[in-house]
């Protein structure tokens, strides 16, 4: 049985998986008991310094991030406004409220996603001492032959979904670009993409790693041959679907940064799903978009079922382990980025780190995994 590590992105929050890490490691298994790590955003950064190295570096390391990015709570104030109008956490329901209404939310909503469009060539970060510190881990990843590396990004697609209806304006496009054959709606949109970091070469390595926690407005985000790449935390912030179609896992260990919308052992199949097809469904050619549709009318009308290189996992062979209480010092919507995502005091770090280890020994127990196991990994976890 292949097993996969799957760690979420939440910026600072990730000292938290340093916790449940350690809680792993304690109980014999460490990166090299795995099939593949996948991971998103600061996710990922966990992932290749999991790989190269120890438990007690790696969070020697993590009480050294306050020194990678510039600190500055009025910056952190501005992008936490932004966070939460784009995001619609609990606003649009105060601005209505106070008698504001719709106007004043439709012109606010299109004056930040103006300005989300011109931060493609904008941010107010830098990330060169990220970049330094990536570079120095890269090269390590090349002398361990394990476990596979997955980093979500996200890529801006212009492609036709075969299970949206088309209207004229998306024929005309299709028209314009040479695409009439493809079958649905034309659309652009963000998309993940999962990439299998060791097949690339060194700078390719480090370029995404940058990328995957690039997040928009905050650090810059890269265009490459194909087009725009950022922080996959927008598109799919739990790549699951990279474990199991692509690493072809048959055990998870999912470790999520948010307490309030953490997936269950039950819901994850969907989840998987969903996140493949909108990996997948972009890169189709006209044929295979016809044959997909074919076959989806042919076996119950379900498109996330017949998208190719679906694979099912157990419910039974995935633990989740997710805080037990909010990973930010300030619970209130608009400062939970800036007290939690952007936190990278000594003191919230070294509480996250703690509570991840204290959520995973909890976890890890509930699934008979204890410190003495000796046997083979994919047996280390209780899993059948």
């Amino acid at each position: 049985m292949r097993i996969g590590l799957v760690l979420g992105g939440g910026g600072a929050k990730g000292a938290y998986q340093v916790g449940v890490y350690k809680a792993l490691c304690e109980a014999g298994i460490d990166a090299s008991a795995f099939g593949c790590i996948a991971g998103t955003s600061v996710g990922a950064l966990n992932a290749l310094l999991f790989a190269v190295k120890n438990v007690e570096d790696a969070e020697k390391m993590w009480y050294e991030m306050r020194t990678i990015l510039p600190r500055s709570k009025s910056l952190f104030v501005v992008l936490g406004i932004l966070n939460a109008i784009l995001n619609e956490i609990e606003l649009r329901p105060l601005l209505l409220a106070a008698g504001v209404g719709l106007i004043f939310w439709s012109f606010a909503a299109f004056v930040i996603y103006r300005a989300a469009a011109v931060a493609r060539r904008f941010s107010f970060l830098r990330n060169d001492e990220l970049r330094r510190r990536v570079e120095e881990m890269v090269p390590e990843l090349q002398q361990r032959a394990s476990p596979k590396l997955f980093a979500t990004v996200a890529r801006e697609r212009a492609f036709a979904h075969p299970w949206y209806e088309t209207e004229y304006e998306s024929e005309w496009i299709k028209e314009r670009v040479h695409r009439q054959n493809d079958p649905g709606k034309f659309m652009t949109k963000w998309v993940p993409e999962y990439v299998e970091v060791r097949k690339l070469t060194l700078e390719n390595q480090v370029s995404t790693f940058l990328t995957t926690s690039a997040i928009p407005l905050a650090l810059p985000i890269r265009k490459d041959a194909k087009g725009w790449l950022c922080d996959g935390g927008i598109v799919d912030n739990l790549p699951m679907a990279a474990a199991t179609n692509l690493a072809e896992c048959d055990a998870l260990i999912v470790v999520s940064l948010n307490s309030d919308d953490a997936p269950t052992a039950q819901t994850i199949q969907a989840i998987i799903d969903r996140k493949w097809a909108d990996a997948t469904i972009p890169n189709l050619g006209a044929h295979q978009k016809l044959e997909l549709i074919e076959s989806v009318k042919a076996n119950g009308g379900n498109w996330l079922l017949g998208t190719p290189g679906r694979r099912t996992i157990s419910f039974e062979n995935i633990i989740v382990i997710a805080p037990s209480r909010p990973l930010t010092t300030i619970d209130f919507w608009g400062l939970r980025f800036i007290y939690g995502t952007m936190n990278f005091s000594d003191g919230a770090l070294s509480k996250w780190i703690q509570l991840g280890h204290q959520d995973a020994e909890q976890a890890l127990k509930a699934h008979a995994l204890t410190k003495s196991a000796r046997t083979a990994p994919s047996n280390r976890l209780g899993l059948v």
